[in-house]
């Protein structure tokens, strides 16, 4: 339980700080909420994906969170939080650093903490298709 509410408190941080610094800047996002209970069977889905550019940064934020209980049998908990940020220096070149925690309670590993840096080039730029090509160094624990 202690895991689930460090996501779930750093979901909202994340949602209310996006919120705070991105005013006045070109920004898109989704953000989906859903739950079941059915027949004592609890299902709990939260996704939020937000980006926005700021000059010649591009920066995303996603937050996911799964939990699923079946037959009194927890069968999912998982969750994650992601940001990336994006200089361009080059109309298709630019370099990159993400840093990542996520959480899964039936992995051997159950906690991971990733920081990447590294360059990238975009291949397609539209208002429906994205695709790059980026090659990166990290840190996994």
């Amino acid at each position: 339980m202690k895991y689930k509410s460090k996501l779930v408190l750093w979901g909202i941080a994340i949602v209310v700080a996006v919120g705070i610094f991105s005013t006045g800047v070109k920004a898109s996002g989704q953000v989906d909420v859903g739950a079941k209970l059915d027949d004592g069977d609890l299902s709990i889905t939260t996704s939020l994906d937000y980006s926005w550019i700021d000059g010649n940064f591009e920066k995303d934020i996603e937050f996911d969170y799964r939990f699923k209980n079946m037959n009194d049998l927890k069968t999912t908990n998982k969750g994650l939080i992601a940001f990336k940020q994006r200089y361009e220096f080059k109309p298709k070149h630019y370099t990159f650093g993400l840093v990542r925690y996520d959480y899964n309670e039936f992995r051997p590993i159950t906690d991971r903490r990733q920081v990447n840096v590294g360059w990238g080039y975009k291949i397609i730029r539209s208002d429906n298709i994205k695709m790059s090509n980026e090659f990166a160094v990290g840190y996994l624990n």
